[in-house]
């Protein structure tokens, strides 16, 4: 773990091989539900990148991949 996590006192709560573990696990079950189907998988930018990344290469079907950008009206920093 890099020195800037630890120094802010971060903790790892799921570890890499767990989260690959569901993420496998996640893309059998899209796999298994999406069978036949048309698969557009939709991500919201920025933080999903490398996660949507991930799963979709655990789906063994044809899919198609697009992402939306979202903001927050205004001045506000809630939407």
């Amino acid at each position: 773990m890099s020195s800037v996590f630890q120094s802010a006192n971060i903790s790892v709560l799921i570890s890499e091989e767990e989260l690959q573990q569901r993420l496998r696990m996640l893309g059998q079950q899209i796999t298994t539900e999406y069978h036949g189907k048309e698969l557009i998988v939709v991500g919201i930018l920025n933080g999903c990148f490398v996660f949507l990344a991930d799963l979709v290469r655990h789906i063994e079907l044809p899919v198609i991949t697009d992402f939306m950008g979202l903001s927050s009206y205004g001045s506000s920093t809630k939407s």
